[in-house]
């Protein structure tokens, strides 16, 4: 894919697809956010359980919601700055955000408190790993409580284990 398709062909691919459960447009010039080619998809994309948007030039997560089967979302590689407004389907359980522009860590852990299933975070590649002292430990110590009835929680591929 080179660009979103015309709302005539997804009209007819919706028309004629069942279950779509996963879909890799990694390395496509999407650009934007996923509500900017999402929208049109909606219906088709209510059983998507993995995405794979890895290397796209995304800007924002904006859109992710409409996924509400969703269970990994891999998103490395993009130029994400800002998850402040992101509101992730519930049934998250691996987000790979490595490699973006995130550099509030405020953000991420909101975010991450809200994904009840989140079990594999990365993070690793962004500003925030570089500019925001122990922002690992920062990291682990706002989520423990959150992540504590679903250890091993990965945290960029490491495991986390409860500290008693």
């Amino acid at each position: 894919l080179r660009a979103w398709p015309s709302s005539s062909l997804i009209k007819k691919f919706v028309s004629q697809s069942d279950h779509i459960v996963e879909i890799d447009l990694s390395g496509n010039a999407l650009k934007g956010s996923l509500s900017d080619g999402f929208g049109l998809w909606q219906y088709a994309l209510g059983s998507l359980k993995r995405l794979d948007v890895s290397r796209c030039q995304l800007r924002s997560l904006r859109g992710i919601e409409i996924l509400s089967a969703l269970k990994v979302c891999m998103a490395g590689g993009n130029v994400i700055s800002c998850l402040a407004k992101t509101v992730p389907t519930s049934v998250l359980e691996t987000l790979d955000l490595s490699g973006n522009g995130l550099w509030n860590l405020g953000d991420c852990i909101e975010m991450c408190s809200r994904l009840p299933m989140l079990r594999h975070l990365s993070v690793r590649g962004n500003p925030l790993c570089e500019h925001v002292r122990d922002w690992k430990q920062v990291l682990i110590y706002s989520l423990l409580n959150e992540v504590e009835d679903r250890l091993p929680f990965f945290l960029d591929g490491e495991a986390l284990k409860c500290v008693a």
